[in-house]
């Protein structure tokens, strides 16, 4: 039997990023509308990077089981 010790998972769960996501979509209106709400209000990649870092960078002892990361902009 093999045992694990201090085995820590983290579920990232991002608000609007900037990504290429936009570009996979047929519906022109909605990509357009995806696309301008990505430069709108969209977080940076390197934010939700540092975001699993801090999770990553705790100590064998701590688990941060849930990260929600999400703009403070709004649409209006």
């Amino acid at each position: 039997m093999v045992t694990c010790t201090n085995l820590r998972s983290t579920f990232n769960s991002p608000g609007t990023v900037v990504t290429e996501l936009h570009t996979t979509i047929n519906d022109l209106n909605r990509r357009k509308g995806v696309e301008n709400l990505q430069l709108t209000i969209g977080l940076k990649s390197s934010e939700i990077a540092y975001a699993i870092t801090y999770a990553i960078n705790k100590p064998d002892t701590v688990a941060v089981s849930e990260i929600i990361v999400r703009p403070t902009k709004q649409v209006d």
